[in-house]
């Protein structure tokens, strides 16, 4: 049998879980209405309400 003797280095990369990045939520929701804007020509307020509401259950 041969042995491989060949060094690894093992590097293991660590985050700090308590480092995050806090979203002013009025901002957030008046970008993302914004954007919506763009992508259909004429977005009813109840699709803009949709994906709101689906955006904001998605950072909960």
């Amino acid at each position: 049998m041969v042995e491989n003797s060949t060094k690894i280095e093992e590097v293991t990369c660590t985050t700090d879980i308590n480092v995050y990045q806090e979203i002013d939520e009025e901002q957030f929701e008046e970008n993302l209405k914004v954007h919506i804007k763009y992508l259909a020509k004429d977005p009813s307020d109840k699709t803009i309400k949709s994906i709101l509401d689906y955006s904001k259950s998605l950072s909960k």
